[in-house]
């Protein structure tokens, strides 16, 4: 059985906090959130591989470098919680945002709205999970 977690963009887009240093399993931070449905997954699913995607580029809100509240982040901080949690649950981790190879520049070419993968770069999001899983022998 394999579980590929994948939270989007929207948490950035919403300024969701990426963590509270108070409380790593906070829910209402997006590192919180996705500490507690790995641990939810190993709880249900112990024999389980469990899969985390960053999330890609964008052209949104100046490529990602925008931060969209007070407490939200640049969207490269939430790609690396995304690394970090998988690294602190023993996870496999795709980074999604370097590993897809989407730029500014060539963005047209993957992205349907300069957000949302079109075609092509979903047909690169698979051939990387078919690569990841092959690598574990799936």
């Amino acid at each position: 059985m394999c579980f590929l977690v994948h939270y989007g963009l929207n948490d950035y887009f919403n300024g969701v906090a990426v963590e509270n240093a108070n409380d790593l399993y906070d829910v209402e931070t997006y590192s919180g959130a996705l500490r507690g449905s790995v641990q939810s997954l190993k709880e249900k699913y112990p024999d389980a591989l469990i899969i985390l995607m960053t999330p890609p580029f964008c052209c949104a809100f100046s490529n990602g470098m925008d931060r969209n509240s007070e407490v939200g982040g640049v969207l490269t901080e939430y790609v690396a919680a995304v690394e970090k949690v998988a690294k602190e649950q023993d996870v496999l981790c795709m980074n999604n945002y370097i590993g897809l190879g989407i730029t500014e520049e060539n963005s047209e070419v993957y992205l349907a709205d300069g957000v949302h993968l079109n075609e092509t770069g979903r047909f690169i999001l698979g051939q990387q999970i078919v690569w990841v899983l092959q690598q574990q022998g799936q």
